[in-house]
């Protein structure tokens, strides 16, 4: 099971940040729409970057890294615009904390460094420039409210982990229901193998429950 999943907490933010949001490294501007979820799209640099991190961490196959990714970024735009629909904004501070904890993590921790690095350098930056940080900021502002909603559903859940769990595949599976989902397989990277759109049991969090 892959261990890029949204379910709260700083680190997957990391996880999130970094993995989620580079673009392929064979074609940094690859912006081409693969799928669509209620008419947001998922562009095929980011299905890449992310199913070879996959790949990379759990020793998958290609075409079973390139599903996994797809239904985590199925997952994650389902959420992310529930939160938005239910206006779940960070505050501006909580933004820059965020931000200046994963810049204090990133000097104790290689690995994320060069993650950051490759964000950065497709930018013409450096990772500790205010120019980076900045970008961090507007990212984090955009995935915060996701963050925001884990926290009410754990509130809801009077802090029981699996109440908790309970509650998100719930919702997720609710929103998967109600979603549009368009796939362009002729989109597709080589590899992705017969890609489809996932079913509710499919997504991480309702596996994970």
């Amino acid at each position: 099971m892959s261990t890029f999943k949204w379910i709260g907490g700083l680190a997957t933010l990391v996880i999130c940040l970094a993995a989620c949001t580079i673009a392929a490294a064979g074609d940094p501007g690859d912006t081409t729409p693969v799928a669509w979820v209620n008419e947001e799209p998922i562009s095929r640099g980011t299905l890449v970057s992310l199913a070879e991190s996959i790949q990379a961490g759990d020793a998958a196959d290609a075409a079973a890294a390139y599903q996994s990714a797809f239904d985590l970024l199925v997952q994650n735009a389902l959420f992310l615009q529930e939160a938005t629909r239910l206006g779940l904004v960070p505050s501006e501070t909580e933004v820059e904390q965020r931000v200046t904890e994963l810049l204090r993590q990133a000097q104790d921790n290689p690995a994320l460094q060069e993650l950051y690095s490759r964000q950065a350098a497709a930018q013409g930056t450096s990772w500790d420039s205010p120019q980076f940080e900045a970008y961090l900021q507007e990212q984090m502002q955009r995935v915060l409210p996701a963050e925001v909603l884990n926290r009410r559903l754990n509130t809801q859940a009077q802090g029981d982990a699996q109440q908790f769990n309970r509650l998100k595949a719930g919702l997720l599976t609710d929103l998967l229901a109600a979603a549009s989902i368009r796939l362009d397989p002729s989109a597709l990277p080589a590899g992705a193998g017969n890609l489809h759109i996932p079913r509710a049991s499919e997504l991480p969090a309702v596996r994970q429950e």
